[in-house]
């Protein structure tokens, strides 16, 4: 099924982070990241730190990215979270004190977009504490090696902002996104009902059709005083019997079934069709086995009587079929699993369902 705002009601699915283009992003960004890092590993005691940046940083976008629920969780939050102090640390102890490069504190800025996305889904405490944790750090570093206050301070500034902006649109987004939830609830339960009245429209107005096709032909011949022969006769109550069975078994009311009960009812078969509503909510397959149960019954009448009846929803036989003959009664259950039951023996009186 294809995501969409109207299947995920929350704050990823507003950021996009479950699009494809949210991974792409984080590819991009990584393969940006890997590319900064290389050209400063130089500054560096051992390289090897920049590639576990590197990995600590991808991991993080994609945990952002995976993660489905929302607010974030604490298993996910909190790992996310020290991401940013402990690349601090760790870059803290490879950096020589001097002139550094400009890009000498790159992770600075790969870990402000894990921050500020922790914030975006819900985590702002734990964003704040990250990023308050790493500037600490940065500024222990220059007043340890003579870079005074201004080194943590310039080198997170920017980052703070971000993550302040980020913090703003949490606390407004969330407000936002569930009045704009409860209007797509709306759109969503408008057109349901829209759709359910235009069904049964169509419904009312197929059958209207089909019974115009029906009666309107003897309706005519009755009202016109014409006396009306033998064969008319049996075919106004054929058609008597077909009228029923749509009224009184719905459900059962297809071309094979009306069929079968005709030709019965040609051979002088008394056929009773019932709908308590069994089918309703029952599987294609399961209704379709009914059916032709019914079908076949009536089509192997030769006198007798044909009872089919759709039980009641909750119950579990979904439909009965008594047919009575000159010389057996059977009787075949249904249960809502589709399992069919037979028991066969000689007539001696009339059953009743």
């Amino acid at each position: 099924m294809i995501d969409s705002p109207f299947r995920h009601r929350d704050i990823p699915a507003i950021l996009g982070l479950r699009s494809s283009a949210a991974w792409s992003v984080v590819v991009f960004v990584v393969a940006a990241y890997v590319i900064v890092a290389a050209r400063s590993s130089s500054v560096l005691e051992y390289p090897v730190v920049a590639a576990v940046a590197i990995t600590a940083i991808a991991l993080g976008g994609f945990a952002i990215v995976f993660a489905k629920s929302d607010p974030l969780p604490l298993r996910a939050a909190l790992p996310l979270g020290a991401i940013a102090p402990v690349l601090a640390l760790l870059f803290s102890f490879q950096l020589t004190p001097g002139e550094l490069p400009h890009n000498a504190t790159w992770y600075v800025n790969a870990v402000t977009f894990i921050v500020c996305f922790t914030a975006l889904r819900g985590r702002i405490l734990i964003a704040w504490i990250s990023m308050g944790m790493m500037a600490a750090v940065l500024t222990w570093w220059g007043l340890s090696h003579g870079e005074g206050l201004a080194f943590g301070f310039w080198r997170t500034a920017f980052s703070a902002n971000l993550l302040l902006l980020a913090t703003i649109l949490a606390f407004t987004m969330r407000p936002v996104a569930r009045t704009v939830f409860a209007l797509q609830e709306g759109a969503l339960q408008r057109a349901a009902e829209q759709a359910s009245t235009t069904a049964i429209l169509e419904e009312r107005d197929e059958r209207l059709q089909r019974l115009n096709e029906l009666v309107r032909p003897l309706l005519e011949l009755i009202a016109s005083g014409t006396e009306l022969t033998a064969d008319e006769r049996e075919e106004c109550r054929l058609i008597e019997g077909q009228l029923r069975d749509s009224l009184r078994a719905r459900a059962l009311a297809v071309a094979p079934i009306q069929e079968s009960a005709k030709h019965a009812r040609q051979r002088g078969v008394d056929v009773v069709l019932l709908d308590d509503g069994g089918l309703t909510g029952a599987s294609a397959e399961i209704v379709s086995r009914v059916r032709k149960a019914i079908s076949s019954v009536l089509d192997d009448a030769l006198n007798g009587r044909v009872t089919a009846r759709v039980l009641p929803n909750g119950r579990d036989v979904l439909a009965t079929i008594l047919s009575t003959s000159n010389d057996f009664t059977t009787r075949i259950t249904i249960n809502r699993h589709g399992e069919t039951e037979w028991n066969r023996e000689p007539t001696r009186v009339s059953p009743t369902l």
